[in-house]
């Protein structure tokens, strides 16, 4: 076997254990909503449980509800900075993800790890603002 056909089923290997972690993700994401939706009781908040104060994620749920009800109002009432943050995190994750099946590692570029700092101080600044603002 040459080297370029074990990288390849490395590669392999590396995109279908991905694709089973997303589809366990998916059904548990989905029994959550459902769960909700019969019940109306989801998890709370353990930061906001400890501190009384909302974490740049809070209403990530409603944010996620509202979004499967097509209702994109209350999407963005629920947790504004995180969805217009959200493609950033997804471009973010999807790099990742990519260069992880390539390589077998995280991407270790100037340019990803910038991108993701750059990220998670945003994240920050919105749960300080979010709490001195009220919202």
């Amino acid at each position: 076997m040459s080297d370029q056909s074990i990288g390849t089923n490395d590669r392999s290997k590396r995109l279908r254990q991905l694709l089973k972690a997303g589809c366990l993700i998916f059904l548990c994401g989905l029994f959550y909503a459902v769960l909700i939706r019969l019940t109306g009781l989801s998890l709370p908040c353990p930061f906001y449980l400890i501190t009384g104060l909302r974490c740049p994620g809070c209403g990530i749920t409603a944010m996620a509800m509202a979004l499967l009800s097509g209702d994109i109002g209350g999407t963005f009432m629920a947790n504004e900075g995180l969805l217009l943050l959200s493609p950033l995190i997804s471009l973010i994750l999807i790099r990742e993800l990519w260069h992880y099946v390539l390589y077998g590692s995280p991407s270790s570029s100037r340019f990803d790890k910038s991108l993701t700092l750059i990220t998670v101080l945003l994240l920050i600044l919105w749960g300080i603002y979010r709490n001195i603002a009220g919202l």
